[in-house]
């Protein structure tokens, strides 16, 4: 296969560090960057014709085709957002809560998306509950179990991660759904990590809303996020900034289009990012990168002599190891480690707590290699062995 270091000429990351953390921002491929600024100039040459007629008569909506058929999905039900984060507050604050009810998530939830509901919970009077859904996780039944008994005859709405951040679990999402929808409760995916990650077919989970990040696993620019809202929920899901679509009335995906003039670059760049990632061949790509990811993991755990006590099917692209010596601490030692790691060994990793143990997420894209994770094997053993 054409992958690893050959390839990241295609990228600005240096060839002589260990960049495995794609999973935190991703990192945008030349040739779409390119894309992006042939687009920026075209709207600084005639910006009124640009943002005043070519956004509104189809630029978007074509965008959203492509990036649908992707997911399996239709542009209609899709918007444009900035990132998954954007995604959870237009649709947590578009809805309507009464002090008392419940609003469900998990403790492997991302730590803006708990703020968001905490604001909302706050303004409402609903009550925010963490399910504790055990890590590692042995099996689906146990996600699922977990996250089950959490649910009341007061819960309203559950947020739950596809592949989460910290843990980098991939949760069972249709299951959950479907154990949810059975008791009348609203289901919210974040996947902000699937799409590019993982095969992913949006519509057939069932959920009410499912939100991904473009940016990541997808190569797109920062800035471009999906939101997928299934059609009876459509009326009652709106953009955080309320502007022109909102009285046109013209559909969901319109309204969320135009919250004011911005650079509509990083959207209308997702066919190129697509192209892009195809060309390599969808299924080679997640096949490398999971196959690249869990072998570098266990590698890494033999090397510094920790156990790694995961279930390899419930992990995709990024997987966590324990740092050897049971290190603990809260985010100031987190960011300690990373920069450590980057400053003296420029090897680049996330440091999560998925409990209550410091773990370091691997992160395997396509311009990825083994040498790589040799490199922060060595630079692991250098500061904590």
């Amino acid at each position: 296969m054409n992958f690893g270091k050959k390839i990241i000429d295609k990228w600005h990351i240096d060839p002589d560090v260990a960049f495995l953390n794609h999973g935190s921002y991703g990192a945008c491929p030349i040739p779409v960057l390119q894309k992006q600024n042939e687009i920026r100039e075209r709207m600084e040459m005639q910006p009124c014709e640009f943002l005043g007629r070519d956004v509104w008569e189809g630029l978007i909506e074509e965008s959203l085709e492509k990036a649908g058929s992707f997911v399996s999905a239709h542009g209609k039900d899709m918007a444009f957002v900035d990132n998954a984060t954007t995604g959870a507050n237009s649709v947590l604050r578009s809805l309507d809560f009464n002090p008392g009810d419940e609003l469900v998530t998990t403790s492997h939830v991302y730590g803006a998306v708990r703020a968001t509901m905490d604001f909302v919970a706050l303004k409402s009077g609903a009550i925010v509950k963490e399910a504790q859904v055990p890590f590692p996780a042995k099996s689906e039944d146990e996600i699922i179990t977990s996250i089950e008994s959490a649910l009341t005859s007061k819960t309203k709405f559950l947020l739950i991660d596809h592949i989460a951040s910290a843990s980098a679990t991939i949760f069972p999402v249709k299951k959950i759904v479907d154990m949810a929808h059975d008791k009348n409760i609203r289901v919210f995916v974040d996947g902000a990590h699937a799409i590019g990650q993982i095969e992913l077919d949006i519509p057939s989970l069932g959920a009410d809303w499912y939100v991904t990040n473009a940016h990541k696993w997808l190569y797109a620019p920062k800035g471009c996020a999906l939101l997928w809202t299934s059609p009876e929920m459509q009326d009652e899901t709106h953009p955080t900034v309320i502007s022109w679509g909102y009285h046109g009335k013209e559909g969901y995906s319109t309204e969320f289009l135009w919250q004011g003039t911005r650079d509509f670059s990083p959207w209308l760049c997702v066919d190129s990012a697509i192209d892009f990632y195809e060309s390599f061949g969808s299924g080679d790509v997640k096949k490398y990168m999971h196959n690249l990811a869990w072998k570098s993991a266990e590698m890494l755990a033999e090397e510094w002599g920790v156990d790694l006590n995961l279930e390899k099917r419930m992990f995709a692209s990024m997987v966590p190891i324990p740092i050897p010596g049971n290190i603990y601490g809260g985010d100031d030692e987190r960011i300690s480690i990373v920069k450590r790691l980057w400053e003296k060994h420029k090897v680049e990793v996330a440091v999560t707590d998925p409990n209550d143990q410091l773990w370091i997420r691997i992160s395997a894209q396509i311009y990825n290699e083994e040498s790589d994770y040799r490199k922060l094997s060595i630079a692991v053993k250098n500061e904590f062995l």
